[in-house]
């Protein structure tokens, strides 16, 4: 796995952590810029190549519903993002030069708890789990952008809009598909993996 590092336009406060981790989470609330982006030596490696599988996990602990906006828990432009939305987990995928929709996944988190998310794309196919429950699984056409001038963000777009409400952990990425291993990984701490690409922990 790559080694990562964290930039960041705004002050992290420290927050309760997940499931008896004993580190402490990025967090914001209000308006502006208040997360970042996940920098590697070679930051083209977090794209989400179309002919890979993939995975994304972290924890997330919302405080807002964000309602009526897509507030970012993480992703890459031109690439895809995932996102939280009047209570609802949604995400999008980018294809031929442009983004597709929104996906309306029916996966509702609480507020002011912490929940495991991931979003696996295997093949052709997405698939949403939350505390390693499998939640939603669609198929999407997807082409993503190649351009390394997109690094991958947490907690906001590029330009820090969209800011997720909250806290987000433990988050990584990973060269395959685990969905049979999330409700494993998602207790685990590991870094020893062939196909783990980036973990980022604040």
């Amino acid at each position: 796995a790559s080694s990562t590092t964290f930039s960041t336009a705004a002050t992290l406060s420290v927050t309760a952590p997940a499931q008896g981790d004993t580190d402490s989470a990025l967090s914001k609330s209000g308006s502006g810029l208040g997360y970042g982006y996940v920098g590697l030596a070679g930051a083209e490696s977090l794209k989400a190549l179309s002919g890979d599988n993939y995975t994304f996990e972290a924890w997330v602990h919302p405080t807002s519903v964000c309602t009526g906006a897509n507030c970012t828990i993480a992703g890459r432009e031109g690439d895809w993002l995932l996102s939280y939305n009047s209570g609802e987990l949604t995400f999008i995928t980018y294809n031929s030069n442009t983004w597709g929709s929104w996906q309306s996944t029916g996966t509702n988190i609480p507020l002011n708890q912490w929940s495991h998310v991931a979003l696996t794309k295997n093949s052709t196919t997405w698939t949403m789990y939350v505390n390693g429950a499998k939640t939603f699984s669609t198929t999407l056409s997807y082409s993503p952008q190649a351009s390394s001038s997109y690094y991958f963000y947490v907690g906001n777009r590029i330009g820090g809009s969209f800011s997720f409400q909250g806290s987000i952990d433990e988050v990584r990425l990973w060269r395959s598909d685990r969905g049979a291993n999330i409700a494993t990984d998602m207790n685990s701490t590991t870094t020893n993996a062939s196909t783990l690409i980036a973990y980022c922990v604040s």
